[in-house]
């Protein structure tokens, strides 16, 4: 039995390889059924947010959250490199580590030429002081962690690398960018394994900075590739949909 096609009527082929058929219409047909977002009637779970309708891979919370912790990237960065130099460690900066095992044994780190940083992108929750004995923990919020490591100085005997951490939390809940300083902080106590021998407040080069948002931005891109990340409020229905509706205002304004 011959086969006609639906588009021009001629026999030997159908609609969908029909050589009078503009390419583009060809496209539509091949893509339509493929349309982003939720359908009707799917019982599809998205890994991601825990809602019916979608999977991971065109999850609006997943990308709402990316777009995010993108958005915070170059703030974060600054926040970091402003901090350092403003408890002591900018460049030419030189602190000695006590070894955990061995008595009078030091490590001299310093920053200089031989410069190295770290970052590290995550959703994490952080506590902040209320008075003196109460703290208030916050929902999972998008996080850079940077730690610096110094070219060695070696001292007597066992040398130990020791990185210098900074935290810098976005709080999504309360807008607001939060320092965590505490490692730096503990260089002032006496108590502490790291003392200074030599402070410096000289502000880091702008290579510095580029570099680190162009690894911020790989870190960010990995962890939202990693099928392992749930969202923080993952299955609650009314506070997802609350949030889509947000983004879906935020887009329409172009924020």
């Amino acid at each position: 039995m011959a086969r006609y096609c639906g588009y021009c009527g001629n026999a030997g082929h159908n609609r969908r390889t029909c050589p009078e058929r503009p390419e583009e219409h060809k496209k539509i047909d091949a893509t339509w059924h493929r349309k982003p977002g939720r359908k009707k009637g799917s019982k599809t779970i998205c890994s991601y947010c825990g809602l019916r309708g979608h999977n991971r891979r065109t999850c609006v919370h997943l990308k709402r959250r990316k777009l995010q912790a993108t958005r915070f990237i170059e703030s974060s960065v600054k926040r970091a490199l402003s901090a350092l130099p403003e408890y002591g460690l900018g460049l030419g900066a030189m602190y000695a580590q006590s070894s955990y095992w061995k008595d009078n044994n030091t490590t001299y780190v310093l920053t200089g030429d031989k410069l190295y940083f770290h970052v590290n992108y995550r959703e994490e929750r952080y506590y902040t002081e209320c008075g003196t004995t109460t703290t208030k923990c916050h929902l999972e919020a998008p996080t850079f962690n940077f730690q610096v490591d110094g070219h060695k100085v070696y001292g007597d005997g066992w040398v130990r690398e020791e990185t210098v951490k900074l935290s810098v939390h976005n709080d999504l809940q309360e807008s607001q960018q939060v320092l965590d300083s505490r490692h730096l902080r503990a260089f002032q106590r006496e108590d502490c394994r790291n003392k200074w021998l030599g402070k410096s407040s000289t502000p880091f080069s702008k290579e510095v900075y580029d570099r680190l948002v162009e690894r911020a931005t790989n870190e960010v891109n990995e962890y939202y590739r990693r099928t392992d990340n749930t969202h923080p409020n993952f299955g609650l229905y009314n506070s997802l949909n609350a949030e889509q509706a947000e983004f879906e205002m935020e887009e329409g304004r172009g924020v």
